[in-house]
């Protein structure tokens, strides 16, 4: 009990400082054995820190900017009024 405590508090420095990556994979892929909230955190860490943007942060590197939900949409372009129907009484 006290090793696993004391990995998960080294872990839990290493996470906020951003530092040592493949020591916090290996951590979150052991605690996975600990069924069954282990199972759930270890697995919730390795999903989160194979994602592209956190290697990213441990590397020093900035994150990568959040992705769009859509498109752009393009300027609008300026709308004429519809024609005036001619005055009565006019001829064409």
């Amino acid at each position: 009990l006290g090793v696993t405590a004391l990995l998960r508090i080294l872990v839990g420095v290493a996470l906020r400082r951003r530092r040592y990556y493949t020591f916090c994979l290996v951590a979150a892929g052991l605690t996975c054995f600990d069924i069954p909230l282990g199972t759930a955190l270890g697995v919730a860490t390795l999903i989160v820190l194979l994602r592209p943007s956190t290697e990213r942060l441990f590397s020093g590197l900035p994150p990568m900017p959040p992705l769009s939900p859509s498109p752009p949409s393009p300027p609008s372009l300026p709308v004429a009024p519809p024609p005036q129907p001619p005055a009565p009484g006019a001829t064409a």
